[in-house]
């Protein structure tokens, strides 16, 4: 009887573990199927602007301007509220177009169909609204767009539309706020690049990413004084730039190179940066060491033959990895050509001084227009070089994506880059830098 009793217990008490183990197994999955969703979370896209009344007697009106084509505007009064973007107006109902300024996104679909006035009333006459004072950067981002905030050339041209957007009116006030709605690590994916040029420029701006946005808008109706708009995806609907796939072309008639020299200016200032007191300014080739780089052999004659037949300036081969970013802007300060296939590194070329040569190197075949872009914003010579073509285009030659740029350059005919080096030197005697400073 006494076994009988022990084993019935023994049973019993396997039962009971194995469905204690059972039930802790799959409170474990639930958890962790629940931190693996959470992790997983995207900022949702915010991807409408809806226009609501706020009565018959509107006690704050909202207005809308275009500058330049789709992708940035100005606003006066842009709201924002359970994740909508909102003006208000009557006016505005008839005349505004969404679409030209914000992405359309299947990520996201909440939207205010029937737009709530007396709620945003009761929440604009509470303690849950928040005015934000002064003039705000919003650069906002679809899915498709997002990732490249944080990639120091895509960030730059951001930048440039949003600084020649501010640029076009004096009505806006010094810049208080900067929001990047959709992307929590804008920074900068190295050295936090961006970051270091937003805090050189706007120093006094407080910086929000998309989670504390969200948290912020989660607690207030937001009332935003002035707004510049800034969309990479509504830039990139209209014809020229979906031909060369550059953001800036869409607002070439608005920038301006004074506008690319005050933010270089502003960095070399900020960074303590300055001019060496000689003569011999830098000739500064950017090493590369994986996808798109010159074959070693290839590279070494290259520099050989610089080293030798231009003795007027000092040779500088760099993998900017191995440098802070202060140390990068002293080092293109001082440069006046600057050579490498292309890559992030000739994202530096708004940096170097007035009328520099840029020469980017590309594998047979291949070409983009990204850094021949920026090199005519900021009024420099540029010319771009294959193998076996030489100069396939330069300023004022805008040809069209083509070919794949991932590739290393196995041949390579050093005389086309030497010939443009000369030419540039000859009608440049008087260019040489002259500035005195501190000693290097």
């Amino acid at each position: 009887m006494k076994k009988m009793i022990f084993s019935f217990k023994t049973k019993l008490l396997k039962k009971i573990i194995v469905t204690l183990s059972a039930v802790f197994i799959l409170g474990f999955a639930l958890v962790a199927t629940s931190i693996l969703k959470t992790s997983k979370q995207k900022t949702p896209s915010i991807n409408h602007i809806s226009v609501f009344d706020w009565s018959k007697d509107e006690p704050i009106a909202s207005s809308v301007q275009a500058i330049g084509p789709n992708g940035a505007f100005s606003f006066k009064n842009l709201f924002f509220f359970k994740n909508n973007y909102l003006i208000s107006g009557s006016e505005n109902k008839q005349t505004f177009d969404s679409n030209k300024v914000l992405h359309k996104s299947a990520e996201y679909s909440y939207r205010f169909k029937n737009c709530p006035s007396k709620q945003i009333a009761n929440y604009n006459t509470s303690n849950s609204s928040k005015k934000i004072s002064g003039t705000t950067l919003i650069f906002s981002a679809s899915k498709h767009f997002r990732r490249m905030q944080d990639h120091y050339f895509h960030f730059c041209e951001e930048l440039i539309v949003a600084l020649s957007a501010l640029k076009q009116s004096e009505e806006h006030s010094s810049v208080t706020t900067i929001v990047f709605p959709n992307k929590e690590h804008w920074e900068g994916r190295y050295r936090q690049i961006n970051a270091q040029i937003i805090n050189s420029f706007f120093p006094n701006a407080q910086v929000i990413n998309a989670s504390q946005f969200k948290a912020l808008s989660k607690k207030h109706l937001l009332k935003f004084d002035d707004v510049i708009f800034v969309d990479r995806h509504a830039c990139h609907q209209t014809d020229v730039v979906q031909k060369y796939n550059k953001m800036v072309i869409g607002h070439h008639d608005l920038i301006k190179k004074e506008y690319i020299h005050e933010l270089r200016d502003s960095l070399y200032k900020t960074l303590k940066t300055y001019q060496r007191p000689t003569n011999r300014p830098y000739i500064t080739y950017v090493q590369r060491s994986t996808w798109r780089y010159l074959e070693p052999k290839f590279e070494k004659e290259l520099l050989d033959s610089i080293a030798a037949q231009f003795p007027q300036y000092k040779l500088k081969a760099v993998k900017l990895e191995n440098y802070t970013f202060a140390e990068q802007i002293q080092l293109f300060r001082n440069t006046k050509v600057l050579i490498g296939a292309h890559g992030n590194g000739l994202t530096h070329e708004l940096f170097l001084p007035d009328d520099s040569l840029v020469i980017e190197i590309f594998p047979t075949g291949a070409f983009s227009m990204d850094y021949q872009y920026f090199a005519e914003l900021s009024g420099h010579q540029y010319y771009a070089v294959t193998p076996e073509e030489g100069v396939i285009s330069q300023v004022g030659n805008n040809m069209p994506f083509r070919g794949s740029v991932n590739q290393v350059i196995t041949k390579f005919d050093t005389n086309w880059i030497t010939n443009l080096i000369e030419d540039y030197s000859s009608s440049h005697k008087a260019c040489m830098l002259n500035e005195t400073s501190l000693d290097e």
